[in-house]
């Protein structure tokens, strides 16, 4: 992994900004944290599965994915759309000042966008890996706000790996 690619993620200042955004407006919130934990888990649980399905994804892409892919929540309520969407201008900035190409900035925008949407179970892009990780993240089975989610309960992450 090209650590000076995620180094320079982690110290830009729109990074930084965007999540202490994220993190003061979920202080309160019971459940499902979008900060630094999440991410990490995502894109440590990401890179694990390709790893162990041989899957040709590069490391650093993996990480920049997961690192970023939660970033429009910052402006999701206050704007009125999609994170996934509404954080795009934000990721492209951060990845272009971090070093990566168009190509890899077009991929990783075009698995963010779509990580809400659940992928074929022989889907092995970068958007399934994504999706996958950030589900599996949760762990709702051990949740002590599970009463109050919203989430239905064939959605939850009832096990250490789903």
């Amino acid at each position: 992994m090209d650590m000076k690619r995620m180094e320079a993620i982690l110290n830009h200042k729109l990074f930084q900004d965007t999540l202490h955004q994220i993190e003061e407006k979920e202080v309160h919130r019971e459940f499902c944290r979008h900060g630094m934990p999440h991410l990490l888990d995502t894109a440590r649980i990401a890179y694990i599965t390709c790893l162990e399905n041989g899957l040709p994804l590069e490391k650093d892409i993996v990480y920049a994915t997961a690192l970023l892919h939660d970033l429009g929540r910052a402006c999701q309520d206050e704007e009125g759309y999609d994170h996934r969407l509404g954080g795009l201008p934000i990721i492209e900035e951060i990845l272009k000042d971090s070093g990566f190409d168009d190509s890899e900035i077009r991929e990783i925008k075009k698995a963010v966008a779509s990580h809400g949407q659940k992928p074929q179970d022989s889907d092995q892009s970068l958007s399934a890996v994504l999706y996958r990780a950030d589900k599996q993240s949760r762990n709702c089975f051990w949740c002590p706000a599970a009463l109050q989610c919203y989430w239905p309960e064939n959605q939850r992450n009832m096990s250490i790996k789903s």
